[in-house]
């Protein structure tokens, strides 16, 4: 037998337009999961990756509306009757929704499995629920794996199966000699080789980009797009910085109208720090300048080959960072 990747996608949130999460780019389970979810039925694999998600991560979700389309889904959505989550690919071609990129998301795996005993072109496309992996997992675990066929028409002579996987990283480990644990030293040449590309990478985008924003600023305020309104002590703790350094920070950008500060809803004792809308468009004006030099940066300087490894690498990065 011989697999080939057809497509991967991570699985993103969609809201209605006038939803309170449609001022956010990002967000994550456990603030989706204080809302009512428009999903698929109950035994989908598309469901049961979802629910196991949330599961993983502690939570429930409940889902008031099941549909057994994108069509009828989106359509729910847009009228404002819950949250929807479908591979980020499905989501961009959607009308009149706001999507949401979401931390710690599953993401959609489609193989093509054929026989190399039966080389004939495939006739057929077999579509099968899914393998899963919780985080965690060395190797993927086959949930309830079944192959569904459609109608039996003559389809024996089929060569080709398609199976949609759901979860971080299903495709199964090779047991080739690269799958095996680095050795302390290779580790350690490795975190080197990552501070010293991580601060030449931060030194370039320093240079080539001058803004009102710092870059203590930005990472403030894709805090606050992301987890909404905070004290200085919960920005403190989220950056990983002392309560000193954040309040300095907060002063700043309140000063040039980047944030402000307000009541607690619930708590008299508490202040808050929130985005303006001066300092959304300045942050938004920021990151996508910045996005946009490291794709110029990596067509320029990067194989195809080495920009796909890139792509994986930021994945790993980013758990690395958010642990």
């Amino acid at each position: 037998m011989r697999l080939k990747q057809a497509a991967l996608g991570e699985l993103v949130a969609i809201v209605a337009s006038g939803h309170p999460l449609a001022r956010r780019e990002h967000t994550d389970l456990q603030r989706l999961a204080e809302e009512p979810f428009v999903g698929f039925p109950s035994g989908s694999a598309a469901r049961r990756q979802r629910d196991t998600a949330f599961e993983a991560a502690g939570l429930t979700t409940e889902a008031p509306f099941e549909v057994t389309d994108v069509a009828s889904l989106a359509k729910l959505v847009r009228a404002g009757l819950g949250v929807g989550m479908v591979p980020r690919a499905v989501a961009a071609e959607l009308a009149d929704v706001h999507i949401l990129r979401v931390r710690d998301a599953p993401v959609c795996e489609e193989l093509l499995v054929w026989s190399t005993a039966r080389p004939r072109p495939p006739r057929h496309f077999w579509p099968g629920s899914a393998w899963t992996r919780r985080r965690g997992d060395r190797a993927p675990v086959r949930d309830d794996f079944r192959l569904i066929r459609p109608e039996a028409r003559g389809n024996d002579n089929c060569t080709a199966m398609l199976y949609t996987c759901y979860g971080p990283g299903m495709t199964p480990p090779s047991p080739s000699r690269s799958s095996r644990t680095p050795r302390p030293e290779q580790l350690h040449e490795a975190a080197e080789d990552l501070q010293t590309a991580m601060s030449l990478l931060i030194r370039q985008m320093r240079q080539n980009f001058s803004g009102e924003l710092t870059p203590s600023q930005v990472a403030m305020g894709k805090r606050l797009e992301w987890d909404g309104p905070c004290s200085v002590a919960q920005l403190a703790r989220a950056e990983k910085v002392r309560h000193q350094s954040m309040l300095a920070t907060v002063n700043a950008a309140e000063a040039i109208g980047v944030v402000e500060r307000r009541p607690h809803p619930t708590d008299g004792r508490q202040v808050l720090v929130a985005l303006t809308d001066r300092g959304r468009t300045l942050l938004r004006e920021r990151w996508q300048s910045g996005t946009d030099y490291l794709v110029q940066l990596m067509t320029d300087q990067l194989t195809p080959d080495e920009q796909r490894t890139v792509t994986k690498a930021a994945a790993l990065l980013r758990q690395l960072g958010e642990h």
